[in-house]
């Protein structure tokens, strides 16, 4: 094949209009890349496609992401703010292959750095944007499927149960049958049935860990202030994930090899941070006790 043709099959692979984009980019802000750096190079390409959608005012930003360990697809999940322009339309779940992810940063072996996870997911939800913008805003919705929604995020399991006696015992004093057949109506008009489903066994609702998906959570809450032990602990769980990125896969206690180097630097991170941790703690049950 040609390179010409090969050209054309990009073209026609990412759309005439982020093609016809490239010569732009490079005469405004990359003058020292060639076309063919800029298409055959993943490193350059995730910058055009960056700079691509900013023109588009989209916003994107990804917070927390993990690794969804009961995925049979290898797929990590991220908490991302979507919006445009000035306006911030609140935040969804998405969720992307590890495949997807190593094919746009185009390492296919070896280990992913946080970074390069983040930036692709970013760059694949700006690719979806559409679809994410137009998801439904869980203001809109009952009472009862917001607090199924919100058990979803909050739970460990990903998973909200509701058995007969929960719905006796901590919601019947708000909820009635009413309720009930309100929410019905609401799967079955936002084509939740996977995802929520009734008077399965001994539960009277289940919701799955996809729901959180499928809207988006436009509340607008007070951003708690972060107190330094939760600092610390999020820190602690990012060094923790860095760790395992950096482990033989069979012996989470020994470095993968070529990232013996890593491997130490993460670890000796650890050590301090926990060292930190026992230092609030003890600092902040002090306090307590001062104020008792």
């Amino acid at each position: 094949m040609s390179i010409l043709s090969e050209y054309e099959d990009i073209k026609r692979q990412i759309g005439e209009d982020k093609w016809n984009a490239i010569d732009k980019y490079i005469d405004t802000k990359r003058p020292d890349l060639r076309l063919d750096e800029i298409v055959y190079e993943p490193e350059n390409w995730m910058e055009f496609e960056k700079w691509f959608y900013n023109q588009k005012n989209y916003v994107v930003n990804v917070g927390g992401y993990w690794k969804d360990e009961d995925s049979e697809y290898d797929e990590y999940r991220a908490t991302v703010e979507i919006g445009e322009g000035e306006e911030i339309y609140g935040t969804t779940v998405v969720n992307y292959t590890e495949k997807d992810i190593r094919n746009l940063v185009g390492k296919f072996n070896t280990v992913l750095k946080p970074d390069e996870i983040k930036n692709a997911i970013a760059i694949l939800v700006l690719r979806d944007f559409d679809n994410y913008a137009t998801l439904p805003t869980i203001s809109k919705v009952s009472d009862l499927l917001k607090e199924i929604y919100d058990t979803v995020k909050e739970s460990d399991s990903g998973m909200c149960f509701i058995t007969y006696d929960d719905w006796k015992e901590c919601f019947a004093e708000d909820y009635t049958n009413d309720d009930i057949e309100v929410l019905k109506a609401e799967v079955k008009k936002y084509g939740l049935e996977d995802i929520i489903t009734f008077d399965d066994g001994d539960c009277m609702i289940m919701g799955y860990t996809d729901l959180e998906t499928t809207f988006i959570d436009d509340r607008k809450e007070t951003v708690k202030e972060m107190t330094t032990l939760e600092f610390l602990n999020e820190e602690k769980e990012m060094i923790k994930h860095n760790i395992s990125c950096y482990a033989d896969g069979n012996f989470i206690s020994k470095a993968k090899k070529g990232y013996e180097k890593e491997f130490a630097r993460e670890q000796q991170k650890l050590v301090i941070v926990e060292k930190l941790i026992n230092e609030e703690r003890t600092k902040e049950n002090h306090n307590k006790d001062y104020e008792r």
